[in-house]
C-alpha cells in the first residue's frame, strides 16, 4: 500500500516525504504512516491513529502487499489491549 492509499476520512489530508507522513485533520495530526524498510520507499508498514489529546489508540499493520492483517488497541494509558 503506498502511503497516499491509506483510507482516512473526508477532508483529511495526508502529507508525507521520503522519510515520513502523517494524516491531519485541518491543523491536527490524527495519525502517523510508518514506512517498510527496503528498497520499495513509501510502502506503509504501520499507521498510528492517535486520539484527541494526540495519543496512541489504534495501529494498523499492513503486510508487503498492502493488506492490513492486524489491528492493535491500545488503553489510555497506552498499554496496548488488544489485537485482532
Amino acid at each position: 500500500l503506498y502511503f497516499n492509499q491509506v483510507p482516512v476520512s473526508d477532508f483529511w489530508e495526508i502529507l508525507g516525504d521520503n522519510q515520513s507522513a502523517c494524516i491531519e485533520d485541518v491543523t491536527q495530526e490524527r495519525a502517523v504512516i510508518h514506512y517498510a524498510d527496503g528498497m520499495q520507499a513509501r510502502l506503509v508498514k504501520q499507521v498510528d491513529w492517535k486520539d484527541l489529546e494526540g495519543r496512541v489508540r489504534q495501529v494498523d499493520h499492513y503486510n508487503r502487499f498492502g493488506a492490513c492483517f492486524a489491528k492493535t488497541t491500545y488503553s489510555a494509558d497506552s498499554e496496548p489491549i488488544m489485537t485482532c
